[in-house]
C-alpha cells in the first residue's frame, strides 16, 4: 500500500483537532490509545473521490468523527505533478487521550514500573496483533510473522529504557542494527502501560500489555 502524502496526513490529523509530523493526535474520545487507518483514492484530475476506513486496522469507534474525516477529504486536490491521479494511498494515525500528552511517571511511583521489566508482552495495536514480546532486564526479543528483532535493554530509570537493535531476521532491516529506540513509560494501568517512544526523530505512542 502506498503511503499518504504528507499534506494529506496533516489533513487527517487536523480533522481530529491536532496535527504533527509523527501522525499523532491527542483527543478526548478515546480511553487510552486507538488507531484509525484510511485509504484515500484520487481520480483522473488528482481529486479525492473515495475515502475508505480500513476496519481491520482501525480501533477508533467515534462514528461521528469518522464521518467528518471522510467528508473533509472528499474533493481535496492533489498535486498533478506528483502522480496522484488514479492512485490510492493508505495511512494510519494514532489517537491518544489528552491526559497523556505531557504525562510522566513521578519518582514516587517508579516502583510500579518494575513489574514490566521482565515477562511476556503484546502490543494493544491492531497493526502488531501477531507480535510477541519476551523481555528480561537486559534483553528483549520481538517476533511476528513479518519481523523479528533482538534488542539490548538499558534501564535509565524503572520507567525509562533504551532499546538497541542487536539482531534482526529480515535482510531489509540490517540497517537498524546498532540504532536505539528511546522509550518512556508515561501511563500505568493494571496489567499494561502507555509508552512514548522516540526513534530517528519520530514519536510513537502505544499500549503494551503484560501476559
Amino acid at each position: 500500500m502506498k503511503t499518504l502524502p504528507i499534506c494529506f496526513i496533516c489533513l487527517l490529523l487536523s480533522s481530529i483537532n491536532y496535527a504533527q509530523k509523527s501522525k499523532i493526535a491527542y483527543v478526548d474520545d478515546v480511553e487510552t490509545v486507538e488507531i484509525i487507518t484510511i485509504e484515500v483514492c484520487f481520480n483522473d484530475d488528482a481529486v479525492v473521490d473515495k475515502v475508505t476506513i480500513i476496519n481491520d486496522l482501525t480501533s477508533y469507534s467515534n462514528q461521528e468523527m469518522i464521518d467528518k474525516i471522510k467528508r473533509d477529504f472528499i474533493g481535496k486536490q492533489g498535486d498533478l505533478d506528483d502522480g496522484y491521479q488514479n492512485n490510492c494511498y493508505t495511512e494510519t494515525a494514532e489517537l491518544i487521550n489528552k491526559k497523556y500528552q505531557n504525562a510522566s511517571i513521578s519518582e514516587s511511583n517508579w516502583d510500579k514500573c518494575k513489574k514490566f521489566q521482565k515477562g511476556k508482552f503484546k502490543y494493544l495495536d491492531l497493526r502488531y496483533a501477531d507480535a510477541k514480546i519476551k523481555r528480561n532486564n537486559k534483553k528483549q526479543v520481538e517476533e511476528s510473522d513479518s519481523f523479528k528483532a533482538e534488542y539490548k535493554l538499558d534501564w535509565v530509570t524503572p520507567c525509562q529504557y533504551n532499546m538497541t537493535y542487536t539482531k534482526v531476521r529480515e535482510e531489509k532491516n540490517k540497517s537498524l542494527l546498532g540504532k536505539t529506540i528511546y522509550v518512556n513509560i508515561i501511563g500505568l494501568l493494571d496489567d499494561s502501560y502507555i509508552y512514548k517512544a522516540n526513534f530517528e526523530n519520530e514519536v510513537y505512542v502505544g499500549e503494551i500489555k503484560k501476559q
